[in-house]
């Protein structure tokens, strides 16, 4: 009896894929750990929940955002060592140009409704007025990177840790 060619193809075609299947989960490079900066913030020993992590070196400069429970991450860090700034909200700690308002929105489309040139945009909850308060305290020194005292050394392929614990004296 002679089979067809037919008969055999799905079972060889199934075998093939499996072998393929295997060999490319083989040569699959390991995953490797990016790097990154992570830690918390404090000023005075009180989490600062909202502002900018910012790190500098000759080479270039990366940042994150910090958390409302004061933990910050950077991703993609410059590598070896960087100086490290705090970069506040607008208007809040270190003197700016702007005064406490911020700087100026910009001008609404054509059409829109008028809105309110002064007052807050939104109600700040009780629990953060108070914190916003002791941030308008940080000293001027956190923002530059020759004053603030804040380095740490980076290294490659790691997620590396530094607490960065700022005081209002």
């Amino acid at each position: 009896m002679n089979k067809s060619p037919r008969v055999w193809r799905v079972p060889c075609l199934a075998l093939a894929a499996v072998v393929m299947a295997w060999i490319a989960g083989c040569s699959q490079k390991p995953v490797t750990v990016s790097t990154a900066l992570k830690g918390k913030i404090t000023l005075d020993d009180q989490a600062v929940k909202i502002g900018i992590v910012r790190l500098i070196s000759d080479e270039k400069t990366a940042e994150g955002s910090i958390t409302p429970d004061g933990t910050y991450i950077v991703s993609n860090p410059p590598v070896g060592t960087c100086k490290i700034i705090i970069v506040p909200p607008p208007g809040l700690g270190m003197d700016s140009p702007f005064g406490k308002e911020g700087p100026p929105a910009p001008p609404a489309p054509k059409g829109a409704p008028d809105l309110p040139k002064k007052g807050p945009a939104f109600e700040i909850p009780a629990e953060m007025q108070e914190f916003l308060q002791t941030l308008e305290k940080m000293p001027a020194k956190y923002g530059h990177p020759d004053q603030s005292g804040l380095s740490t050394t980076i290294k490659e392929g790691e997620v590396n840790e530094y607490h960065i614990k700022m005081t209002t004296k």
